[in-house]
């Protein structure tokens, strides 16, 4: 639903689609021209379940705790606008170990601004993020292995608290982690 001041540009980078496809899939002739309370419907771009079954991955929790956001469209907590949360928030003691979900090498390691300091792991097409951390263990290159530490638990970037922000892509796609963590 198009709350005031939503623009179909800020829309499309919300639910990671374009301003065309919006516009295509609800028949719009002009896309500035929106309406508070007009509902709009989102084309996504959605990943197979067979990519996500058959990813060959057998994942492990990197790290045990309540998960304080969902993936999915959500009001950020700190800049009070929705957006789309493209993974899992878990809410555990800054300094607590966070382990790979699966071997990998890493990609990137270090400071992705609102993501705070941030790892993350190429699993062959498949890639694990993992921020908000307070220290990274691992650099750019190395290979770990499933249940390493590759970091520890922090409060970087944009955060109302310690936290991992955890996420799963295949190829550039978000998929929810729920579904393959055991």
């Amino acid at each position: 639903t198009v709350q005031r001041g939503d623009n179909l540009t800020g829309i499309a980078r919300q639910y990671n689609t374009t301003v065309a496809a919006i516009s295509r899939y609800n028949g719009l002739s002009n896309p500035d021209r929106l309406l508070t309370g007009q509902v709009l419907l989102i084309p996504t771009r959605a990943v197979p379940a067979s990519a996500s079954a058959g990813t060959g991955l057998s994942l492990q929790w990197p790290v045990k705790g309540r998960i304080s956001s969902s993936y999915g469209y959500r009001t950020h907590p700190i800049l009070n606008t929705r957006h789309f949360h493209g993974g899992i928030d878990i809410a555990v003691p800054e300094g607590t170990p966070v382990k790979a979900a699966e071997a990998g090498r890493v990609i990137r390691a270090g400071n992705m601004g609102n993501y705070g300091l941030g790892v993350v792991l190429d699993h062959g097409g498949v890639t694990t993020w993992y921020g908000h951390n307070s220290k990274l263990l691992v650099r750019v290159g190395d290979t770990v292995k499933k249940g390493q530490t590759i970091a520890l638990v922090g409060r970087t970037g944009l955060t109302t608290g310690p936290h991992l922000d955890f996420r799963i892509k295949i190829g550039d796609q978000t998929i929810d982690p729920l579904q393959l963590l055991p």
